[in-house]
């Protein structure tokens, strides 16, 4: 299983120019992202918001798409890729992280 991991950091001096619209960004963006990957292969979608806990978070939030295998994932980019990315800066100003990874070994409740 493949699993993008798309993470919007903070700098550390928290610039107040750095904008990101929480809203947008959870009810918009990944609506967007849903219905233009899935028919390329999306599994399923995933979002952390950071809460402050042990200090302010260091990013604004961390999304995460998963595909069966890399080659649906980069068929889903080829497709859509552009309009999807295209749409970030609705809601940020801030450049993504973004880390592209096999998840060979899990563990817990396989649900």
């Amino acid at each position: 299983m493949i699993r993008i991991a798309i993470s919007y950091p903070k700098t550390k001096n928290n610039n107040p120019t750095e904008q990101f619209d929480m809203d947008y960004y959870r009810e918009r963006h990944m609506a967007l992202v849903e219905i233009n990957y899935l028919p390329h292969g999306l599994i399923r979608w995933e979002l952390d918001i950071p809460q402050i806990g042990l200090g302010e978070p260091p990013v604004f939030a961390i999304g995460y798409l998963y595909f069966t295998n890399l080659q649906e994932m980069k068929n889903a980019f080829k497709q859509a890729g552009s309009i999807v990315l295209a749409d970030i800066i609705n809601f940020t100003n801030v450049t993504p992280i973004i880390v592209v990874s096999e998840i060979t070994i899990m563990g817990g409740s396989h649900e």
